[in-house]
């Protein structure tokens, strides 16, 4: 009797330390979950400040070179603008002149007609002098008839005639002079109308030309206007991305001292994970019931075994099936031949069977594990340690058995028992 207290004391303890197990191997989940979070985020804010130094370094020549480029454009607009305004003032005065030249044209074109009519004019007086030169003659003829008499006359009309030849030459002078200027007062007048044609087109092209300017300083003043605002925007970009420096810096410092904490709680938990291990593999081996257990539920399913069964692995692992889902102490079923190869698929708990491939572990060679070794050379029974079972992530203790026929082991059954599912009952 006491020793069935005992043994039930030791179960009882097994499956305390399997719980504390469990939660120990959670928190290592959990810490092991943070420390890559962690390292994840200080490699991302060392991304980030790289690239976001690197932009704003970028940026900074930017701006200066866009503060060059203003400054450059700022005095090139001044240029230009006093340009514009000489530019302007030499309009001004092209149009002043043109205005000038357009009444001197407007005068010389008036004066024409007038020296037509002063040569005309003087053709009438010349054929008047002719006139009256004849006259003189006919009065010398006349006075010539009475003597003494017509000599005053003849006086008269020496002098009307010297008179008429004088008027002659005088007026002759004046028809040449004036159809000397009559034709250089033509050919000016063709020359001014070119010039003004030539004059009133330039005005076109230098009031265009002026318009221009005007748009081209306008466009220039915008220009300079959004150079200083992105100017001012840039700056205020750069100094926001300089605290968000400043603030990724901080947060880098968190992360650094975030991963070095949970290295620390990640090196308490695996000393932990450690002591309460070597606890359940001390409390595992006092444990005696539950390997009663285990064991006769392992025979229970040898006895539904035969060689000729290692060589249909359909039919084997059917009937694995059937006791896998009557006996859910064991998380996972499988056979071992003489040879230590699996013959059978690995048989999971129908609790974890979505978790894994269809036929898991068929063909795998064991031969060099102690469940295949003791069994199979000694004809004995083994029951392991406790240990986190690689196919489930939980505790278990792995049952072999060697199968007979007789006298003769052909083979081992192997039964992995689920300690989790023990402790959650």
């Amino acid at each position: 009797m006491a020793r069935a207290d005992v043994s039930c004391g030791s179960t009882e303890k097994l499956l305390q330390l399997v719980r504390l197990c469990e939660t120990a191997q959670h928190l290592d989940e959990q810490v092991d979950s943070l420390k890559k979070t962690a390292e994840a985020q200080v490699q991302t804010v060392s991304t980030l400040q790289t690239r976001l130094k690197g932009n704003l370094q970028s940026l900074d020549k930017t701006v200066q070179s866009q503060r060059a480029g203003s400054e450059k454009l700022v005095q090139n607009s001044q240029t230009v603008m006093e340009w514009l305004g000489q530019e302007q003032e030499l309009t001004s005065l092209f149009v002043k002149s043109s205005k000038e030249l357009q009444g001197v044209w407007t005068e010389i074109k008036e004066m024409g007609p007038s020296l037509a009519t002063m040569l005309d004019s003087l053709s009438a007086v010349t054929d008047i002098f002719e006139v009256l030169h004849i006259l003189s003659i006919n009065t010398a003829i006349e006075a010539s008839r009475y003597g003494e008499r017509g000599r005053s006359f003849s006086i008269i009309a020496r002098e009307m005639r010297s008179l008429a030849d004088r008027s002659r030459t005088f007026t002759d002078t004046i028809r040449e002079q004036g159809a000397l200027v009559h034709g250089r007062v033509q050919e000016l007048m063709k020359k001014l109308a070119t010039a003004m044609d030539v004059y009133s087109s330039l005005e076109k092209r230098v009031r265009r030309f002026l318009e221009d300017s005007r748009h081209v300083r306008d466009n220039t003043q915008a220009v300079l206007a959004l150079i200083h605002q992105y100017e001012e925007f840039s700056g205020a970009q750069i100094s926001e991305w300089k605290d968000s420096m400043e603030r990724l810096g901080a947060l880098g410092q968190s992360a650094t001292e975030l991963l070095e904490r949970s290295r620390q709680i990640e090196t308490m938990a695996d000393r932990l994970f450690g002591m309460i291990q070597r606890e359940t593999e001390v409390a595992s081996h006092e444990t005696t019931e539950l390997h009663h257990e285990a064991l006769e539920e392992a025979r229970r399913i040898t006895e539904d075994l035969s060689p000729s069964l290692l060589f249909d692995r359909v039919q084997l692992d059917g009937i694995l099936s059937e006791h896998s889902e009557q006996a859910p102490l064991f998380e996972l079923l499988y056979v071992l031949d003489a040879t230590g190869r699996q013959v059978s698929c690995n048989i999971y708990a129908p609790r974890y069977r979505t978790e894994h491939e269809a036929c898991e572990g068929y063909g795998e060679l064991r031969a060099h594990k102690e469940y295949y070794q003791i069994p199979m050379k000694k004809g004995e029974a083994y029951v392991s340690p406790v240990y986190l079972s690689s196919a489930t992530r939980a505790l278990c203790i792995t049952v072999a058995l060697p199968l007979f026929s007789e006298g003769s082991c052909y083979g081992v059954l192997c039964a992995d028992v689920d300690l989790r599912y023990l402790a959650e009952k």
